[in-house]
């Protein structure tokens, strides 16, 4: 089953959308202290929104699904709602940012592991750093949960997804390249 150039490139400009909000993430995590964190969970809330309908959008416009896209529809899916409770519920939400910011990161090691998979499909030499994104993104998730009270935890963690987000934009970019000259177009 062959992805239509069309839809390869709604892809990458989802992959895109979705890197910059990492990057927005990762300066989310900079900033956090005791004294914003509601200010901090209704904006971490209206991020995760965002990349939630944004992938919503991409799945519904789909013609056919696939195992990314079914993946992609979770993400979306648990994102958004993630999104609207820590925009909802900040004062309760404040105490559990970090747990919603390590779930949203586990299922976005999925889509890299995904990722890699496809791009080693397409025998690309840049698969293994897809597989480096996930294992990032899974580190930064245990993180979170074990040391959520030291704030250079969060310093590092915003950077690595600031850095998650910035490789991401170039992975996306080489999928997209990758794809099209596989099908010979």
């Amino acid at each position: 089953m062959q992805f239509k150039k069309a839809h390869i490139r709604k892809l990458k400009w989802n992959g895109f959308f979705q890197s910059i909000l990492w990057i927005l993430s990762g300066v989310i995590f900079w900033v956090m202290d005791n004294d914003n964190k509601l200010v901090v969970a209704k904006l971490a809330g209206t991020l995760l929104v965002v990349q939630g309908v944004g992938q919503l959008l991409l799945f519904i416009q789909e013609d056919e699904h696939f195992r990314f896209s079914i993946v992609s529809l979770i993400h979306s899916v648990c994102a958004s709602f993630t999104g609207i409770w820590l925009m909802v519920r900040s004062y309760e939400a404040v105490n559990y940012i970090h747990l919603a910011f390590a779930f949203i990161m586990v299922l976005h090691m999925v889509e890299n592991l995904l990722l890699g998979y496809r791009l080693r499909l397409l025998r690309s030499q840049v698969g293994w750093i897809s597989y480096l994104l996930a294992f990032s993104s899974i580190i930064c998730a245990i993180l979170i949960v074990c040391l959520r009270e030291v704030d250079i935890v969060y310093m590092a963690i915003g950077s690595i997804l600031v850095v998650n987000g910035i490789i991401g934009l170039w992975v996306w970019r080489h999928y997209e390249n990758k794809s099209i000259a596989e099908m010979g177009i």
